[in-house]
């Protein structure tokens, strides 16, 4: 092999892994946002998720980016970890079929794909267009980049040191399972190795047998990027994501050592064409083998995993207090614990508005930090929450205990939804104080500060509302939020005459003082919003 022929390969391979890349990362800008919404709506099915996985997968070109949003559903607590088990297994076969796409004979077209790719992302204006187009020219690097690499590669055939290589891979499948997972482990993509393969395929320097072993070390070391993604802080459901991923392929990788040569044979008798498009559908095959035998136990997968990785906080995490998994068969005391749960976020977000005032008198950002601390809080109890209540026994609900459990799921929204606005609004609005160095006037301050007392108040009315479902009181509170609108009408006009006035402080927070306000008359209205829902309630 000519330095020519190395230098043409390692360019061939730099333009597939380049070409990878650049697919992905157009697809997942493209449409990942959506994807992640289709992956945190899964419904129990797990047929259901099986196809799931595999559209998401396809569509995002990475089982790994499939993997990585799954740890971050689970440890948001979005849904649940047993229902990703059948999404892994639907991944696993998703990125297979970016292996078949890339085994057909297309090359001869890949720099029209760039072509088309290029004039497309410079015309368009639309960004999830030239997102898209990027996807395809990142495609047309694939293509070219594999036959870059079949045309370099073709005088390994005659050389015997690869030859003897290639009958030690043939002869020892451990061997190159082992160097398989370790170098997808390090380019964290299977299907780029498995691409890798296909051109050597092409050139006739590699036979199947050789290439299966390669392909399931591919499957094993594409688990590297979930496992890194459960580092550094990732909870627990995040961590039974990854060891549920990499046992699966572990486990089936295993089974199917002892049959390579048997499932080679299976291979070729199912498969017609070239030794290219054999290994992409070994690399089918075997996945659905995998969702084929796994999918009938994702519920034990789930539990096996949960045992080996336990659950132990810390005596100082924050976790949920009162949502006992036991009492979900009965409608009465699940409601009961989930309405403990909502009570106690809505004491942290009562606390996040009462120590809102702070940072917007007094120099100190901790205080900004130390309040959004308290919103990551609320997140959390929120997502808890509603996803304990989509686990209740709906068959065994009244009709009345059905609108309580909306009821729930709506006040537990409009919490932490005023929660942002502390955290989004009024803290982001103090850091701006604090960095600029603003100060408001006297005058100012002292209509903010009663604008603050008064929201407070309002938000424990509110409270009363939630926990007594009193009509009078929800009549209070929505004329309470009247009064309140009025009241920002009035101090906005009363900050305009202090600009008339030429007061010292005024002109520069002007801004400032006008989005605290709408934070306030913000709050003050989502506030409201359950006792409409009280009153609504008691006159159907």
């Amino acid at each position: 092999m000519s330095w020519l022929n190395l230098i043409n390969l390692l360019g061939g391979l730099a333009m597939f892994l380049y070409g990878m890349v650049l697919a992905q990362n157009g697809l997942q800008q493209g449409a990942g946002s959506k994807l992640r919404n289709i992956l945190g709506s899964l419904t129990k099915n797990r047929f259901l998720g099986v196809g799931l996985g595999t559209l998401v997968t396809f569509l995002l070109q990475s089982s790994s980016a499939t993997t990585v949003i799954l740890v971050g559903l689970t440890s948001a607590a979005v849904i649940p970890f047993a229902r990703t088990v059948a999404v892994i297994l639907g991944a696993d076969i998703g990125t297979t079929l970016t292996v078949q796409l890339i085994s057909f004979k297309i090359s001869h077209y890949s720099l029209l794909f760039v072509f088309a790719g290029f004039v497309t992302s410079q015309v368009t204006k639309r960004t999830v267009t030239r997102h898209f187009a990027e996807a395809l020219m990142g495609f047309g690097f694939i293509f070219f980049g594999m036959q870059v690499m079949a045309d370099s590669t073709g005088p390994l055939r005659d050389m015997p040191w690869f030859t003897s290589l290639m009958t030690s891979l043939a002869d020892n499948p451990l061997l190159g399972v082992l160097i398989s997972t370790v170098f997808t482990g390090i380019i964290q993509s299977s299907a780029a190795t498995i691409g890798i393969a296909l051109s050597f395929a092409a050139s006739g320097t590699l036979a199947l047998e050789p290439a299966i072993a390669i392909t399931l070390g591919a499957n094993i070391g594409t688990c590297a990027t979930a496992i890194l993604a459960t580092l550094g802080g990732s909870t627990v459901e995040g961590r039974r994501v990854a060891a549920a991923h990499i046992g699966i392929k572990i486990a089936g990788v295993l089974l199917m050592i002892p049959f390579i040569q048997p499932f080679a044979d299976l291979t070729r008798t199912l498969s017609s064409g070239d030794v290219a498009r054999q290994i992409a559908n070994a690399h089918t095959l075997f996945n659905i083998f995998l969702a084929i035998v796994f999918l009938p136990f994702t519920n034990q997968i789930a539990r096996a995993v949960e045992k080996l990785i336990r659950d132990k906080p810390s005596p100082n995490q924050f976790r949920p207090r009162f949502l006992d998994p036991t009492a979900l068969e009965s409608p009465p005391l699940a409601l009961a614990n989930a309405s403990r749960e909502i009570q106690r976020m809505a004491n942290i977000v009562e606390q996040m508005i009462i120590e809102a005032f702070e940072p917007l008198e007094k120099d100190d950002l901790d205080l900004v930090e130390k309040i959004t601390a308290k919103d990551q809080r609320v997140d959390l109890l929120d997502k808890q929450t509603k996803l304990y209540l989509t686990h209740l026994a709906k068959g065994g609900m009244s009709p009345e205990q059905a609108r309580e459990e909306y009821e729930l799921v709506d006040f537990s929204s409009e919490l932490e939804r005023i929660a942002d606005i502390v955290c989004k609004n009024l803290m982001y609005h103090a850091q701006k104080r604090i960095r600029k160095g603003y100060k408001f006037s006297e005058e100012g301050l002292q209509e903010l500060r009663d604008m603050h007392n008064r929201t407070v108040e309002h938000f424990r009315l509110a409270i009363a509302v939630f926990t007594s479902k009193d009509p009078a009181l929800a009549t209070r509170c929505i004329e309470e939020k009247r009064v309140l609108r009025k009241l920002a009408l009035d101090l906005r006009h009363s900050h305009i005459e202090r600009l008339h006035k030429g007061v010292a402080g005024a002109i520069e927070t002007t801004s400032l003082h006008m989005d605290v306000l709408y934070s306030f008359a913000s709050i003050n209205s989502s506030i409201t919003n359950l006792s409409y829902r009280v009153l609504g309630w008691r006159e159907n």
